[in-house]
């Protein structure tokens, strides 16, 4: 279980960076 929750978490923050990253890019389009 500790793994899965390990993964869980690595994924939010990876989905978090992908999500700052479009932001910034569609600002930076915009």
């Amino acid at each position: 279980m500790a793994k899965t929750q390990l993964n869980v978490r690595v994924d939010e923050g990876t989905a978090r960076a992908a999500r700052e990253r479009a932001l910034e890019r569609g600002m930076s389009v915009n």
